[in-house]
C-alpha cells in the first residue's frame, strides 16, 4: 500500500510539474503592446501541451548587453529584430519576416514648401537629389548601394534640421514609423511626399540562442500555422491596415532597390510572407 502512495504522489508531482508554465523571457520590464510581442505569443500559442508563457526580462537594458544575455543562455530567451548577417551568424534566427518586409517599404519626410518635389521622380532623378540617412543605419549602405545620394548625419535631430533648412531633398524612413517621427518635429516645415515608395527586401526576425533548437522550432511551427489558418494575417491586418490606408501605401509609385545586405536565408522566393503593396486594395475589392 505505502508503494502504491508513493507512486501515486510521484506520478501527482511529474503531473503538476508539467503544467507549470515554461516562461519564454522577452527584454524588457514590463508587458508590452507591440507587434512583435503579439506575433511571439500567437506562435506560442499553438503548443497548449507546452505551457508557454512569454514573460518581461524585468530590467531594461541595452541592446548590446541584451544580445549577449541572448547568446550566452543568461536570462533572455528571445529577442526581436532585423535581419542581418552578423546576428544570422551569432544567434539562431526563426526564418520567418515576422513584419512582412514593412520595414524595407519606406516614404519620404520633404520640405513643405515643396510637397511636389517627388510627383513625378523616377527612380534616376531621385538618384540626382541628396537623400539623408543616419550614418549607422543599414539603410544608408542600402541607398549607396543603389546609387543614390546619400549625406550620411551622425546625429538624428540634425537630419530634421537639414531637410527643414533645404540643405537635404529629402529623408527615407519606415512606413510604420514615419509618422511618429514626423509628430516628433511638429515645429518644422517638413510633410510626407505622397508620391513615391521606395521598396527593398528587409526582414524582421525572432532570434532565439543558438542552441536552442526547441524553442526556434516551436516558433516557426507556430507561425507557420498561424498563417495557413489565417490568423498571422489577421493580426497583421490589425497592426498595420490603418496606417497602410493612412499613408495611401497601396497606391503609390514604387521604386524597387535591391538589398545587397540581406543574409541568406531570408525566404524572398515565398511571396505569402511579405507586404506586397496593391494587395490591401485587391483584398477590398474582393
Amino acid at each position: 500500500m505505502l508503494r502504491l502512495l508513493l507512486l501515486y504522489i510521484g506520478m501527482l508531482s511529474l503531473s503538476v510539474s508539467a503544467m507549470q508554465p515554461q516562461h519564454v523571457v522577452y527584454p524588457g520590464t514590463a508587458e508590452r503592446n507591440d507587434y512583435a510581442l503579439a506575433v511571439l505569443k500567437l506562435a506560442l500559442s499553438y503548443h497548449p501541451e507546452k505551457h508557454y508563457l512569454a514573460v518581461p526580462f524585468g530590467t531594461d537594458m541595452p541592446k548590446p548587453q541584451t544580445m549577449l544575455k541572448l547568446e550566452h543562455n543568461d536570462g533572455i530567451d528571445v529577442l526581436f529584430g532585423s535581419a542581418t548577417k552578423e546576428r544570422v551568424e551569432r544567434f539562431q534566427a526563426v526564418h520567418f519576416p515576422i513584419m512582412r518586409g514593412m520595414y524595407g517599404l519606406r516614404l519620404a519626410l520633404i520640405n513643405a514648401e515643396n510637397p511636389n518635389l517627388l510627383a513625378n521622380a523616377t527612380a534616376r532623378e531621385l538618384r540626382n537629389l541628396t537623400a539623408t540617412q543616419f550614418h549607422a543605419w543599414t539603410d544608408t549602405k542600402i541607398l549607396q548601394a543603389n546609387h543614390f545620394d546619400v549625406f550620411a548625419s551622425s546625429g538624428y535631430d540634425n537630419m530634421y534640421e537639414m531637410l527643414a533648412r533645404g540643405r537635404v531633398h529629402y529623408f527615407p524612413r519606415a512606413a510604420i514609423e514615419i509618422e511618429h517621427d514626423l509628430g516628433q518635429h511638429q515645429g518644422l516645415p517638413i510633410v510626407i511626399d505622397q508620391h513615391i515608395l521606395l521598396a527593398y527586401p528587409a526582414a524582421y526576425y525572432i532570434y532565439v540562442n543558438k542552441a536552442n533548437d526547441k524553442l526556434a522550432n516551436d516558433i516557426l511551427t507556430g507561425l507557420e500555422r498561424a498563417l495557413s489558418d489565417g490568423r498571422f494575417a489577421a493580426l497583421f491586418t490589425e497592426y498595420f491596415a490603418s496606417t497602410i490606408e493612412r499613408l495611401n501605401i497601396d497606391n503609390r509609385r514604387v521604386i524597387h532597390l535591391h538589398n545587397p545586405f540581406l543574409p541568406d536565408g531570408v525566404p524572398i522566393q515565398r511571396k505569402e510572407l511579405w507586404f506586397n503593396p496593391g494587395e490591401t486594395a485587391a483584398a477590398t475589392q474582393h
